[in-house]
């Protein structure tokens, strides 16, 4: 019995990877169909946990900035009175992301995860936006990208992070349309709804819902406002 028991878990983990891999087969080829531009390889995708993913976060955080640096930004955002003078500001940030996060590339270990028990829906949104940054990354070589960054030039990390974001948001909303060409008769309203939407939904995330107006945006922005970028640019 235990060893039928063991065989029925080792099946089931082969059956959600067989699914993960066809879900990333269509991806890819919606991608390469979008953009014009073919993948040099196909990455790994794995499944990771929920503490696997805070993990990753946490190590992210201490690579992307100091705790002086979260606190000199703490400090800022409490004398313009955006956040609750009791607020620690990167255990906020962690919190949030931490219930946002579904997946990501890596552009270390050039693998895609996603993490484990997703609702399928989730699933298949987060596996094309993460394969936008595998792309990217085999084309411009993310993570050399971010470490020429100075720590200390937020504005250009900034931005460098809202092109990211951006072009993965709109090539993942451009698939979602079936293509440019039915872009504006498949979003009713355009792209004002469409941010209009995306700031309605932020109220099924409690936590995010939650935090202070000033970090919603700043958490937003990336992925709004840099997909102005590329969509002016297709234009």
């Amino acid at each position: 019995q235990h060893r039928q028991e063991q065989d029925l878990v080792v099946l089931s983990g082969v059956q959600r990877q067989g699914a993960l891999d066809a879900r990333e087969t269509k991806a890819i080829g919606q991608i390469e169909s979008t953009l014009g531009v073919k993948f040099k390889v196909r990455p790994r995708l794995e499944l990771r946990s929920r503490d696997s993913v805070r993990a990753y976060l946490l190590r992210q955080f201490d690579k992307e900035k100091t705790r002086e640096q979260f606190a000199g930004e703490e400090a800022a955002y409490k004398a313009f009175g955006l956040i609750p003078d009791t607020m620690n500001l990167r255990a906020l940030y962690l919190n949030v992301l931490e219930e946002q996060v579904a997946g990501y590339y890596d552009p270390e270990t050039k693998a895609l995860y996603v993490v484990q028990g997703l609702p399928d829906e989730l699933v298949g949104a987060t596996i094309p936006h993460e394969l936008v940054h595998a792309l990217q990354d085999q084309y411009a070589n993310l993570d050399s990208l971010l470490k020429s960054l100075p720590t200390t030039d937020d504005d250009r990390a900034a931005a460098i992070q809202a092109v990211v974001e951006g072009q993965a948001n709109y090539v993942f909303l451009l698939i979602n349309a079936g293509g440019a060409e039915n872009f504006a008769t498949r979003l009713p309203g355009g792209w004002d709804q469409l941010r209009e939407a995306t700031r309605q939904s932020i109220s099924s995330y409690p936590r995010l819902a939650a935090a202070p107006m000033a970090i919603q945006e700043e958490l937003l922005f990336p992925y709004l406002s840099g997909a102005e970028f590329p969509r002016n640019f297709s234009q």
